[in-house]
């Protein structure tokens, strides 16, 4: 034989065993979701959950995938929300003792004295406190448009009263 394959050589066949399917359960598919969060690639998802990358990206392209991915930011809005409130209310307890007893300093002996709150600072937490209500409400927090004269206006009401006149033959 000169090596070349003919009709009736034999030859050899490498059959690769196919190992079975590996099944994940609920909450190793909710890790890879969040793992998603802190890693931020596949790659470093599959390699923390020793799962293929192709299974991770296959997954990120399903239904519950997307279902288990909102709920956590959902979960992750809320509980960031609960914080920014709690700190809120802690302020504003803060905030409304320094405006009605003034700010705590040390005086010249070391002992703490309260000092009123400058007009300065008044100012300024009542200017950012009414810009945060009136968007809390919905309302505008700035006037737009130039301003005009009374002059202007009377003339523009001049104006549309001779419009609205009715016409005499």
């Amino acid at each position: 034989m000169d090596g070349t394959n003919t009709k009736d050589s034999p030859r050899l066949v490498v059959v690769a065993e196919k190992r079975p399917a590996r099944i994940y359960s609920e909450d190793e598919k909710r890790e890879a979701v969040a793992l998603m969060f802190t890693l931020g690639t596949q790659e470093a998802v599959a390699k923390a959950l020793d799962i293929p990358q192709r299974t991770i990206s296959d997954w990120t392209r399903t239904e519950w995938w997307a279902e288990y991915h909102a709920q956590m930011v959902r979960a992750v809005k809320d509980e960031s929300g609960a914080a920014f409130r709690r700190i809120v209310r802690k302020s504003s307890v803060a905030l409304e003792d320094r405006l009605d007893h003034g700010d705590l300093i040390l005086d010249r002996k070391g002992r703490e004295v309260r000092k009123p709150i400058s007009a300065k600072d008044l100012t300024v937490i009542m200017a950012i406190a009414t810009d945060k209500d009136r968007v809390l409400r919905g309302e505008p927090t700035t006037i737009s448009g130039k301003a005009t004269s009374l002059k202007d206006k009377a003339a523009e009401f001049a104006a549309i009263a001779e419009e609205s006149k009715p016409k005499t033959a």
